[in-house]
């Protein structure tokens, strides 16, 4: 669990753009004296960021494509699901679409809008039921960042090296 937590967290240090070429390493000679971010400044940005992004999900509709691949090989994947997410302050409305973003079925998108619709107005309303979802979502969302507060002391990180990317040298730390 612990792992899968911090991905995201680690996934930020080493980030790439998906079309860049293969990149050499410069490690660090231990002659050189090494320029680099402090550690703290920018793993506390990192974790600014991250929670930053985590905001803006249960902000902004998007559209979400999930590729399942049966081997991490495969060129092709077995299957693909896209969604429209809609945040409805209690967690995701997910309604599936093609891939150019239209519903397969109009009356069954309609069914799951006026549904989603019906739910925002109980929110809306302060129903019980829902308050009560929105009371645990919101710890959801308070365990959520209180975890990635803890990835900043949880572990300790080493520069390993700087990349360059674009014109500019990236600072790849390890954790440990």
């Amino acid at each position: 669990m612990r792992k899968g937590l911090f991905a995201p967290i680690a996934f930020l240090f080493v980030t790439a753009p998906a079309d860049v070429a293969a990149q050499s390493v410069v490690p660090v000679p231990a002659s050189e004296p090494v320029v680099a971010p402090e550690p703290s400044k920018l793993l506390d940005r990192v974790i600014t960021n991250q929670k930053k992004d985590e905001a803006a999900l249960d902000l902004y509709e998007r559209i979400e494509r999930l590729e399942t691949r049966k081997n991490p090989n495969d060129p092709v994947p077995a299957s693909v699901k896209i969604a429209r997410v809609i945040p409805s302050g209690t967690g995701m409305d997910k309604i599936p679409v093609n891939a150019d973003g239209h519903p397969p079925d109009a009356e069954a998108y309609r069914v799951r809008l006026e549904g989603l619709e019906h739910a925002l107005a109980l929110i809306v309303n302060n129903n019980r039921s829902q308050r009560d979802a929105l009371e645990k979502y919101a710890k959801k969302r308070k365990d959520r960042n209180d975890l990635i507060d803890a990835a900043r002391n949880a572990f300790n990180f080493a520069l390993v090296a700087r990349e360059p990317r674009g014109g500019r040298f990236l600072a790849k730390y390890e954790m440990t």
